[in-house]
């Protein structure tokens, strides 16, 4: 395995038990967390896994506006929680929702808070020549966190009615459209747009181009290898490494995806009986081949995030 859980981008040893966003803004980071926790955003999307990690990357993508917007970008799926759709939360409920955790704050100037509720209005759009520096970072990070390789597990959670893969189409599967793919396969290989430099979805900061390039290469890489397994031998749809993280994505759609204090040391529960999917993937070390490489490469890019020291007790 490997060894997690130190900052990268702090070289004294004092500033990198300071150095996280957490130090940078408190308030705001404890606003936000305190609004998923009270409404169960737990997987998925959730706080710990998701949302800090992309202030964190936003923070150091675009500077202080970015991170606040990364923070802060989360806010459409929150509310649709909230509301019970997504179809049911406009732009002014986002606007209005922002604004309140920006407030408790106390930290921002009103344009400030104006181009970060932009920021975050906007950053699931295309790219655009006209967006401003913290919703180019926003974007960069959301886009840099859904590349690690538990975006597999959040497709296979989110999507249960999938199959995992078309057998004779592999990794050339583009039926349907993006977000409405036939296959976990298909709507993985949307994520690979994120790298194509210039395209409209592409990251377009230097750190987000050197890191995505990196997690793309490590996704195409488990499709394709997945994609062949499958071809020469039917079977592996379920057995094979991918096929079984695949597999239990989709059977446990509402767990969490792994605890930020135990990473990969997680051994509560029983097998069968594990709170977070790394848990159950543990299991699998040693059974299936590949898995711990997987688990390991997982880590590493949670390692990169700069949210360690994790500032958050269990």
């Amino acid at each position: 395995m490997v060894e997690i859980g130190r900052t990268k981008n702090l070289e004294d040893e004092e500033e990198q038990t300071l150095g996280t966003l957490y130090r940078i803004m408190p308030r705001l980071v404890d606003a936000v967390r305190a609004t998923h926790e009270l409404h169960g955003m737990q997987h998925g999307h959730g706080f710990g896994t998701h949302v800090y990690p992309v202030g964190c990357l936003g923070y150091q993508f675009g500077g202080i506006l970015s991170g606040a917007a990364g923070l802060c970008h989360n806010a459409d799926r929150l509310l649709a929680r909230v509301k019970g759709a997504p179809g049911l939360v406009s732009e002014d409920d986002v606007a209005r929702q922002v604004t309140d955790w920006l407030e408790q704050a106390d930290m921002f100037e009103p344009g400030d808070i104006h181009e970060i509720v932009e920021a975050v209005i906007g950053h699931a759009r295309k790219n655009s020549d006209g967006d401003r520096v913290a919703k180019v970072g926003t974007m960069d990070a959301d886009r840099v966190a859904n590349a690690r390789l538990d975006v597999v597990i959040r497709s296979a959670q989110f999507r249960s009615d999938l199959p995992p893969i078309d057998p004779a189409l592999g990794t050339s599967d583009t039926r349907g459209n993006y977000n409405n793919r036939r296959s976990i396969v298909a709507d993985l290989g949307d994520c690979l747009e994120w790298g194509f430099e210039g395209g409209p979805v592409g990251v377009r900061t230097p750190e987000a181009k050197r890191m995505i390039r990196r997690r793309l290469a490590q996704l195409d890489d488990v499709l394709q290898t997945y994609a062949r397994q499958v071809a020469d031998n039917p079977q592996q749809m379920t057995e094979s490494m991918l096929g079984v993280v695949i597999a239990t994505g989709q059977r446990y759609p509402d767990l969490p995806v792994i605890d930020m204090n135990l990473l990969l040391d997680d051994q509560r529960g029983a097998r069968g009986d594990r709170p977070t999917i790394v848990g159950h993937l543990l299991d699998r070390v040693g059974e299936v081949p590949g898995m711990g490489d997987f688990l390991a490469a997982y880590a590493a890019q949670l390692d990169e995030e700069y949210i360690f020291p994790w500032p958050f007790a269990a």
